[in-house]
């Protein structure tokens, strides 16, 4: 396997988040924060081999950039440098990860889980006058309650199609997607909701067609 630098690993990642992005695959707010701190880390590291990055580079870079304050900030930092590395193992470009999140991170806040009744309220207000001039597109609405059936994120609703569709398991087997916990690949469980709006959707598909 070649030596590679961190420029090289990162400027590889960047194009294939591009082709997804071209692909429909992810949205361009996530697109946009993978440039916005994997940019910043290749101007301090670009030219380092990656068989001599340390752990400590990640804290380096950190302490780099005082004016990111707020831990969601300093986590998405991290989180979009690592991911980035743990693709290039995915890919065979690099034998492992040489980073990883410090553990002196600071905390993020809980928030607090959205209840069953602030959905419905929110699905009520959505659905407005139903075809007049205050009513949220269906589509929006189906995308809500899909969100909330299911605990998928809006990244990974955005790139699913039908080909990942598992009709006998009634699920959803997303592609290149893996736990870090069990890496296992990432499944989308439907429950009987959830199962009732895809079939509708695919026979809505299967007309049009």
């Amino acid at each position: 396997m070649s030596v590679l630098t961190v420029g090289q690993i990162c400027q590889a990642y960047l194009e294939a988040k591009t082709a997804l992005r071209v692909a429909g695959r992810i949205t361009s707010k996530c697109l946009a924060k993978s440039f916005y701190y994997c940019i910043p880390f290749v101007l301090m590291f670009g030219d380092v081999d990656v068989s001599l990055c340390r752990r400590g580079n990640l804290r380096q870079f950190l302490n780099a950039h005082p004016e990111w304050k707020s831990p969601h900030t300093i986590n998405d930092a991290c989180g979009a440098v690592v991911t980035a590395f743990r693709w290039a193992v995915e890919e065979g470009l690099i034998d492992h990860c040489p980073f990883s999140k410090p553990k002196d991170l600071p905390p993020l806040e809980p928030r607090a889980a959205i209840t069953a009744a602030e959905v419905r309220a929110v699905l009520g207000h959505a659905r407005g006058a139903r075809g007049g001039r205050g009513s949220t597109p269906s589509r929006f609405r189906m995308a809500l309650a899909f969100l909330w059936w299911t605990g998928v994120r809006t990244c990974e609703l955005y790139s699913l199609d039908w080909s990942m569709l598992d009709a006998e398991r009634r699920c959803f087997e997303l592609r290149g997607k893996s736990t870090h916990r069990t890496g296992h690949k990432r499944i989308i469980a439907l429950c009987s909701r959830a199962w009732r709006l895809i079939s509708f959707l695919r026979l809505k598909a299967a007309r049009t067609t």
